[in-house]
């Protein structure tokens, strides 16, 4: 949700009237996917930054070990975000 939250916030001039219920707008392709996509990036940064401000994920970050998978999933869990999403954002701090 706070992904797409960001595409809402700052993406707004691709979704102006274009919305439509059970219609979708900015589509998961094979572009988006493959993380090279300036909106997918934009959009994953800010629910990254949102779910885990750096004030709060610091302390953990600290004394993580990003090579231990039940460390990673530990912390993830603290603020309800998958592993990925957090190894995303620990690589953006």
């Amino acid at each position: 949700m706070a992904h797409e939250l960001a595409h809402h916030v700052m993406h707004a001039e691709l979704l102006a009237g274009s919305v439509h219920v059970d219609k979708v707008i900015l589509r998961r392709d094979v572009l988006a996917g493959a993380g090279v996509d300036a909106h997918e990036i934009e959009a994953n940064n800010f629910a990254a930054e949102l779910l885990m401000p750096e004030e709060w994920l610091g302390p953990y970050a600290a004394n993580l070990d990003v090579g231990d998978d039940e460390a990673l999933a530990t912390v993830a869990r603290k603020f309800k975000v998958s592993v990925a999403a957090l190894q995303f954002r620990l690589l953006k701090m």
